[in-house]
């Protein structure tokens, strides 16, 4: 699921370990518990296909989005239960900071459906609120707090 994981094996470069700035155990668990529920039904073609050119030709082509997930001809729209699994996966998190250094590591490994996962989250706190709600939400103290 990780491409920057994948290229280091690959170039024999993940013998000594693989050094990921800035990254705590607890959020390589985190990233660890998200990838082993997810490889089982992970589709890498359908994960290649996903990935964007930062700056698209004119006129923009509005394809259908690709998913990773194999897709399944059952009635259910998350046979798996990814969905489900996901949701409590990131309201578990304790606070908005291991949600952050989640997106931060997903991000250095290059793990695209998890940065989604999380981005989303932070989107889903900031929709519909004012920005002094964004503040108290997002535990901003000012909009110069790093």
């Amino acid at each position: 699921m990780s491409t920057t994981l994948l290229d280091m094996n690959e170039a024999g470069c993940a013998e000594g370990g693989i050094p990921i700035k800035g990254a705590d155990a607890g959020t390589l668990r985190l990233v660890a518990a998200y990838c082993e529920k997810h490889a089982p039904h992970y589709d890498p073609v359908a994960s290649a296909a996903r990935l964007r050119d930062p700056f698209p030709l004119f006129p923009i082509d509005f394809t259908p989005a690709t998913y990773a997930v194999k897709p399944v001809t059952q009635l259910d729209p998350d046979p798996h239960g990814l969905e489900a699994w996901d949701r409590k996966f990131i309201s578990d998190l304790p606070d908005n900071s291991a949600l952050f250094n989640l997106i931060i590591v997903a991000n250095l490994m290059a793990i695209e459906e998890l940065v989604d996962l999380g981005c989303t989250a932070v989107a889903d706190k900031m929709r519909g609120k004012t920005p002094d709600e964004i503040r108290v939400a997002l535990d901003i103290e000012n909009d110069y707090t790093p």
